[in-house]
């Protein structure tokens, strides 16, 4: 038979498997989240106008309404979305410069707060611009933060860390 402190590890054990299995698919939602968002951002050949629209607000709904990216190490300051429409028209005009692209994500790593999160990561990119020949290589790391809203997670931000191909020199 079980007595009062079996029954009290075993119920704390429950509680803990159950915050662990809880947390653990917080972190899988959220890097499935950002594979989804990988897979659309691709580009593999030109799109109309109705197409960059489509992809632009697919895209823009894994945002939260309003989006800060943090690029001051890079050597674009930071940049404020007020509006996921704000965010859709800058989605346009990146996705309208490129011919090709192609992302990939490395290294992510989850840590997860109650309702916000940070995922810290190295990602490149492989792709070339409309008009011009060749093509470029970027990679990157940096963290994107989200928050749970509505159940699902939204991306709120991104930060920059530094650019890895500078850092191997």
């Amino acid at each position: 038979m079980f007595n009062c402190y079996t029954l009290i590890i075993l119920t704390g054990l429950l509680i803990l498997a159950g915050m662990l299995l809880l947390r653990s698919s917080d972190e899988e939602a959220i890097l499935a989240q950002l594979e989804l968002l990988r897979e659309q951002a691709g580009i593999s050949g030109p799109e109309s106008g109705i197409e960059q629209l489509a992809t632009a607000n697919s895209l823009a709904a894994m945002f939260s309404e309003t989006t800060a990216f943090d690029l001051t190490s890079a050597g674009h300051g930071t940049r404020a979305m007020a509006t996921r429409q704000e965010l859709v028209r800058q989605i346009i005009a990146l996705r309208a410069r490129l011919s090709s692209l192609e992302l990939d994500m490395q290294e992510a790593r989850v840590q997860v707060d109650g309702d916000t999160a940070r995922v810290q990561l190295t990602g490149s990119a492989l792709g070339s611009l409309t008009g011009q020949q060749g093509q470029f290589m970027e990679i990157h790391s940096g963290y994107i933060t989200l928050a749970r809203h509505n159940g699902d997670w939204l991306i709120t931000g991104a930060t920059h860390l530094q650019d890895e191909r500078q850092a191997e020199r």
